[in-house]
C-alpha cells in the first residue's frame, strides 16, 4: 500500500457507484444476464477499492495478485507435473 492524501469524497463516490452497479444489475438481469453479471462483479471491486482511499492509501501496484489463463491441456500438464 502507498500512502496518499485521504480522499473521502472519492471514496464516497466509489461506494455510491458500487450501489448503482448492484441496482442496475438487478434491473437488467432478466433481459441482459451477461451485463448483469458484469455489473454485479464490478460492484464489490469498486467498493473494496474505495475502502483504503478514505484514510489515504492506494494499492502500490507492485507484486499484487496475478492470474494466469491456462488452456485445458496446460492445466492437465501442471497437475501431472505436481
Amino acid at each position: 500500500m502507498q500512502q496518499v492524501h485521504a480522499n473521502r469524497e472519492l471514496a464516497e463516490l466509489m461506494t455510491a457507484q458500487a450501489v448503482v452497479h448492484l441496482r442496475s444489475s438487478r434491473a437488467v438481469a432478466d433481459v441482459y444476464p451477461v451485463g448483469a453479471f458484469q455489473l454485479a462483479h464490478a460492484a464489490p471491486r469498486t467498493a473494496w477499492a474505495a475502502i483504503p482511499l478514505h484514510p489515504g492509501f492506494v494499492p502500490s501496484g507492485g507484486g499484487g495478485a496475478q492470474a494466469e489463463v491456462l488452456t485445458p491441456a496446460q492445466t492437465v500438464d501442471n497437475i501431472r507435473a505436481g
